[in-house]
């Protein structure tokens, strides 16, 4: 079997690593393409996947996106044109699902966020939408997803499937954000900003701000990574005492190794959840369902007040990290030999 993967985000670098290596073990021809967004393109590099890059990103202007999703469905058209692959997997890629349409390989698309408008053009262009128990049905059909699989838990149980401590990667840390002993010694907040150029944000970072300021009021030391090199430009502008690393870190060691996660939504949050960091989201609109129930289980703290924030206090963790619900990268993995069968 010949597999396809097209790499979109930075999550979903460490969404596959563990996928690639089942594919590998059974066998399985894997290849990957990726797109230079956010830190995918580094983390590519960090994980030493022989992976060929396909550019393009639209920004948050919506033509330009449009203009983008046709000049890269061309290329990756092109690229897969004479592979002979037997199917394509990706987290919404919609630039891969209408490659793969146009030449009839069968696909497989996940998501886990209802929110997320662009899911109306990958739900409908996949043969399998594969989606954590947490997605509502009617949001899924709604989308137009005709073959739905649910795999159990979260897509961050899949990224957490072979996850193993690195000792001593506190010295990483300390290196590659150039802290001194007494910082090393304060609660480690990793800071997420919002993804601002996503479609779904809807460009209300007031609360966001303010958690910044409240983090300069307690003493911590704020670690930040930026999604994208303006965020960074702004945020060292503003706030001279946050520490920014020049190199891409693993981000579950990190996460790990942190007191507290702080982000405007994402892949992070529930990657600190299931570590165990106390994890705290300032997703500025609805949440989505696996966030609700993270919040449920008291895993995942939204903060959508300014009491909230102003009472927030972040001490060093003394939790032992969950294991990773397996169930979920082997669910998964059977809904990829299904789509080979089916195709």
């Amino acid at each position: 079997m010949r597999v396809w993967i097209d790499l979109v985000n930075s999550p979903h670098v460490v969404f596959f690593l563990p996928i690639i290596k089942r594919l590998k073990q059974e066998g399985v021809e894997v290849e990957v393409t990726y797109r230079n967004f956010a830190q995918t393109a580094q983390l590519v590099k960090k994980h030493n996947l022989d992976a060929t890059l396909v550019d393009g990103h639209g920004g948050k202007n919506k033509l330009a996106k449009v203009f983008s999703l046709i000049a890269r469905t061309a290329a990756l058209f092109r690229y897969a044109k004479n592979k002979k692959f037997d199917v394509a997997l990706s987290h919404n890629s919609y630039f891969q699902l209408a490659s793969a349409k146009l030449l009839g390989i069968p696909s497989l698309t996940s998501m886990d966020f209802e929110g997320q408008p662009a899911n109306h053009i990958a739900f409908r262009l996949a043969s399998i939408v594969s989606l954590p128990t947490a997605f509502p049905q009617q949001n899924a059909l709604k989308f137009g997803a005709k073959q739905i699989r649910r795999y159990s838990g979260l897509k961050e149980d899949i990224c957490l499937a072979d996850f193993q401590k690195t000792a001593n990667y506190s010295s990483v840390i300390q290196e590659a954000f150039a802290l001194s002993e007494n910082e090393m010694r304060k609660p480690l907040v990793v800071v997420r900003p919002p993804p601002t150029l996503a479609l779904y944000h809807n460009n209300d970072e007031s609360f966001f701000d303010l958690c910044l300021t409240r983090l300069c009021e307690i003493d911590v030391t704020v670690l930040v990574l930026p999604r994208v090199e303006s965020q960074k430009v702004a945020l060292e502008s503003k706030f001279p005492n946050f520490k920014f690393s020049e190199r891409v870190l693993d981000g579950l060691q990190l996460v790990n190794c942190a007191d507290a996660v702080i982000s405007g939504g994402g892949s992070m949050n529930r990657e600190a959840a299931c570590l165990n960091t106390p994890a705290y989201t300032l997703f500025s609109g609805e949440l989505p369902n696996v966030d609700k129930q993270l919040e449920k289980q008291g895993l995942l703290i939204a903060l959508n007040n300014e009491l909230q924030i102003k009472n927030l206090d972040i001490k060093k963790k003394e939790t032992v990290r969950n294991a990773a619900n397996q169930q979920a990268i082997s669910d998964f993995m059977s809904h990829i030999i299904e789509l080979k069968q089916a195709g």
